[in-house]
Parts: structure tokens; C-alpha cells; sequence
């Protein structure tokens, strides 16, 4: 994490916020489970090998606080991924997907067309854009009833003005 400079990427200084994303980060990767579980892990005081000892998590409200937090920077994020990875006159890709969901309270969970093949399942729809290497510089969420080209266009028009000079290549699906 220190090479990709994600600490300076969630937060310009050393907040417990910074702190705590990065801890869920870390803890997605080595043992990825709920974040119930992950509050658990990473409290000193419930679990002896902890990820960050110094913290002392209350419970876990405080991890949904941080991704709450992290939403708000998001543009600022994406702003500083596109200056990284993405150059005048570059090319980038965007590609739309889609998971179906488990929970009841996703507020972009919608029926739509299930690239999963589950069968009576919500999903929702996603846009990721990235440089010609694959390196992330935005992802967008969308209601699981939007179309591909939808997502596309929403893409083209919130986003746009960011990359005006760029190449925008769409992998698009046939839905039937």
C-alpha cells in the first residue's frame, strides 16, 4: 500500500479515518469477511493480533462512518487517479458489469437483465474506467435496471468533461 501511496490517496494527513480504511483495506485482502467480523479483528480489545492495535473501535458503525467518509472524497480520489493514470490525448476504457445482490437495503438494487443467471435476484449495474495497463481511475454504481449504454452515456456526461482530449473506447454486451 505504501508504493500505490493509498495513505495519501484516502487522505492528504494521518486521520483515524485515513487509518481505518486503510486497516479495512488490508483486512479485505488477508481475511475478507463481513465487516462485523472485520470491526472484530481489527479491535485491540477483542482480538489479540489485531491489524492496527492502536485502534479501539467502538463498534462496528465506526468502519461504516469511514466508507461513508471515503464516498465524500470520492470525486477528489477519482480526480487523483485520473491525474496518475491517465494522459492528454490518452486513451481510456470503460467497461459496465454487474453483481447481483444479497442484502434488502442496497439502494441501487433493481431487477434487470442478471449476467449471473440468478434467477429473481436485484443486482446492480457498474462502470469501471481505467487506463490502456487496466489501472482504475474511477468506478461508477448504477441501478440494476440500467442499460449498458445507459451506463455508457451517463459515463460520457458526468465524467467527460474530466477527459474532454481522451480517447473513450465502451466494451459493450448484446442483451437480448
Amino acid at each position: 500500500m505504501k508504493q500505490l501511496k493509498m495513505a495519501e490517496l484516502i487522505a492528504p494527513r494521518n486521520l483515524r479515518f485515513r487509518r481505518l480504511v486503510l486497516d479495512m483495506i488490508a483486512a479485505r485482502v488477508l481475511a475478507p469477511a463481513s465487516k462485523l467480523t472485520t470491526s472484530a479483528m481489527l479491535d485491540a480489545r477483542k482480538a489479540p493480533n489485531t491489524l492496527n492495535e492502536e485502534l479501539a473501535l467502538k463498534c462496528v458503525d465506526e468502519l461504516y462512518d469511514a466508507m461513508d467518509e471515503l464516498v465524500a472524497r470520492k470525486a477528489q480520489i477519482e480526480r487523483w487517479l485520473a491525474g496518475r493514470h491517465l494522459s492528454e490525448g490518452g486513451m481510456v476504457l470503460y467497461d459496465v458489469s454487474s453483481s447481483y445482490v444479497e442484502g434488502a437495503k442496497m439502494r441501487f438494487a433493481a431487477y434487470g437483465y442478471n449476467r449471473d443467471g440468478k434467477k429473481g435476484k436485484k443486482q446492480v449495474v457498474y462502470g469501471l474506467m481505467t487506463d490502456p495497463e487496466g489501472r482504475p481511475a474511477s468506478v461508477d454504481i448504477f441501478r440494476g435496471n440500467t442499460k449498458v449504454t445507459d451506463a455508457g452515456g451517463r459515463f460520457y456526461q458526468e465524467i467527460g468533461l474530466k477527459i474532454q482530449r481522451q480517447t473513450v473506447l465502451f466494451k459493450e454486451e448484446k442483451i437480448f
